[in-house]
């Protein structure tokens, strides 16, 4: 029996320019250990089909296509990041962020910004969304260099 596994790529949404989870990582100066519990658990969602980004996973369906991934701030801040599955580019598109306290999420219409943010991004995937850091294989680097 062959075992299956994806390799998804990592997009994020643009907005003014700037990759929004770029720019929220920076400008809400998460701790080297945040960054690095969200690069762990993108690198472990990355091998999993989307059929498995379920719970007891780090990241799961919240309904109508849309996931929410989850790592934790040293302060134990439970941090959210908001996205949808692309598959003509195998890749998961990161639209925005977030944060849960005592089971709530905040922003409180999270289903229907993450609805509202796949709608607008997928019919122009490559206007509205460019690649998260490294996470793209299918995206050259600037110059169109191979090199990695």
């Amino acid at each position: 029996m062959t075992l299956l596994t994806s390799k998804w790529n990592y997009h994020e949404r643009l907005e003014s320019g700037r990759g929004v989870i770029t720019t929220w990582i920076k400008s809400a100066r998460l701790s080297k250990k945040a960054q690095a519990n969200l690069e762990r658990t993108l690198d472990q969602l990355r091998q999993l089909p989307k059929a498995s980004w379920s719970k007891p996973q780090p990241a799961s369906s919240l309904g109508h296509h849309t996931y929410v991934i989850r790592f934790r701030e040293v302060t134990g801040t439970q941090l959210r990041v908001f996205g949808h599955f692309f598959d003509a580019h195998s890749a998961f598109v990161m639209t925005f962020e977030g944060y849960e306290k005592d089971n709530v999420y905040y922003p409180n219409d999270y289903q229907k910004v993450a609805q509202q943010r796949k709608a607008e991004c997928d019919p122009h995937f490559s206007d509205k969304t460019v690649k998260f850091g490294n996470y793209c294989a299918l995206c050259q680097p600037q110059g169109g260099s191979t090199n990695k």
